[in-house]
């Protein structure tokens, strides 16, 4: 069984609607009836029935409210006792984020530690995505269209890609008939805007730092999201910016973490500093 459903169950018990369970947990109200559902499913038995447009829980449903309460004290002995100092702004954050977004925020990072020289970031620079459940961090920033509704979700921004050149390549762009490319797996996923008659592969590599450095060395173009690039002054865009479909960057964190304080300050912090880098994230949308 999910401890995870068993607390969407003892939330409606508590307050006995779906929109008000919905809203203390920070999910929608369908989420909170579906994993009510998955839980009887899981149990073989019914939990919660319709008496007139009220809900109600069933015997059943008062057995398993009345042991997800001894756990959930349990679990908040052990949270006084051993995670007391969460209620303080101090400790560990565990965050896991790209490579792209871990080298923009750096100098940020490095002015939220200014601020609060107790907390200790630990920057996992990586694109698996981990199980927040199983907390193998704290915090996540992702790219998704579709972040998991079990987790806390803050929409950072919609990020724009175009293709860029080194300043000199640039200078003489328009007059090209042809145009090395390197390609990425960021290029790929986008069809060749027809700024140029042709394009000629000439590298092809999984990493956009890669494409990058080659490009800035005087190597053909590529397809660069547009907060890496814009800060280059070694290169200079040459096409109009278009959005990926399949991106937006998100900020992701379990509900049971919105309480720590050093949490939700550095919720804040990202969230402002992601607001001041929009016109960077979004340039040209």
């Amino acid at each position: 069984m999910d401890w995870n459903d068993l607390q969407y169950l003892l939330a409606l018990s508590h307050h006995r609607t779906l929109p008000l369970a919905a809203e203390v947990l920070g999910v929608n109200r369908t989420t909170v009836s579906r994993r009510i559902d998955q839980l009887e499913t899981e149990l073989g038995v019914r939990l919660v029935e319709k008496v007139g447009r009220d809900l109600a829980l069933t015997t059943a449903g008062l057995e398993a409210v009345s042991a997800a309460e001894m756990i959930e004290g349990e679990v908040h002995n052990l949270e006084r006792s051993v995670f007391g100092r969460d209620q303080e702004l101090i400790g560990e954050i565990r965050i896991t984020m790209t490579q792209g977004i871990g080298l923009l925020l750096a100098p940020e990072l490095a002015r939220f530690q200014d601020q609060f020289p107790d907390i200790v970031l630990d920057i996992s620079i990586t694109n698996a995505a981990e199980d927040l459940d199983l907390m193998e961090s704290d915090i996540a920033i992702r790219f998704t269209t579709r972040p998991p509704d079990r987790l806390i979700g803050r929409l950072v921004a919609r990020p724009t890609m175009a293709f860029y050149a080194s300043n000199q390549i640039a200078e003489q762009f328009v007059h090209l008939e042809e145009v090395e490319l390197i390609s990425t797996h960021v290029t790929d996923l986008i069809p060749n805007p027809g700024m140029v008659k042709k394009f000629r592969k000439v590298v092809r590599t999984n990493s956009i730092d890669v494409a990058m450095e080659l490009v800035a060395s005087g190597r053909g173009v590529t397809q660069i999201p547009c907060y890496m690039a814009e800060g280059d002054a070694r290169l200079t865009r040459v096409s109009d910016t278009q959005s990926d479909p399949m991106s937006e960057l998100w900020l992701l964190y379990h509900p049971r973490l919105r309480s720590q304080p050093r949490i939700r300050k550095f919720v804040e912090f990202v969230m402002a500093t992601f607001e001041d880098l929009k016109p960077r994230m979004e340039a040209g949308s």
